[in-house]
């Protein structure tokens, strides 16, 4: 039979947020990996296609543009900003979201 207090108890929350490594682990610092290794991918099938579909050849070439530029972006936002909380305030996520977009512009726009 249970107790009273098993009854009221709540289960510990959980996290639904981004998993939170150690910093400097491995882990962390392969943060976003993903996104650098899709921007390759395009890359080297842009690479491919040659200059026979050069549509083709330009988009997958702008969409490794914009993947890596992410991943810098990413990096360069946590290097500015620091590491984001597991409840981070719309203050810190504006502030991640402005310099991410702005690496993407500007590197989109070739400054």
């Amino acid at each position: 039979m249970s107790t009273p207090n098993e009854l009221t108890s709540n289960p510990p929350p959980q996290n639904s947020g981004p998993p939170q490594y150690p910093p400097g682990s491995l882990a962390d610092r392969l943060r976003m990996i993903v996104w650098l290794c899709f921007g390759l991918v395009f890359y080297a099938l842009s690479w491919t296609f040659g200059p026979q579909q050069p549509l083709i050849q330009t988009t997958l070439y702008k969409f490794g543009h914009v993947t890596t530029l992410a991943f810098i972006g990413y990096w360069i936002s946590r290097h500015a900003l620091g590491r984001v909380s597991s409840n981070p305030s719309l203050g810190d996520m504006l502030g991640r979201a402005l310099v991410m977009g702005s690496v993407i512009i500007a590197g989109s726009l070739g400054l």
